[in-house]
């Protein structure tokens, strides 16, 4: 089994020219963002949730996670 996960075609695409053309200019630190493989996308998608809208992710986040964590039954051994 290898030690790296294999580049999938998804990896290889270069979404940065599509990035400048669909999202609005924010400036010369949104442009360096793009060429050093930031999700703009996901970023701009964040930036424009309410506060009510982030406690709600982050409420959703907790909740998540806590059902991932281990049950204690009670039994130390």
């Amino acid at each position: 089994m290898p030690d790296a996960v294999p580049d999938s075609d998804f990896d290889a695409l270069d979404r940065s020219a599509w990035m400048r053309q669909a999202l609005p200019d924010f400036g010369p630190d949104w442009q360096a963002a793009i060429e050093m493989g930031v999700d703009v996308v996901e970023l701009d998608r964040r930036l424009r949730w309410t506060p009510d809208g982030r406690v709600r992710a982050l409420c959703a986040m907790q909740v998540m996670c806590t059902g991932l964590r281990p049950h204690d039954d009670g039994d130390p051994a």
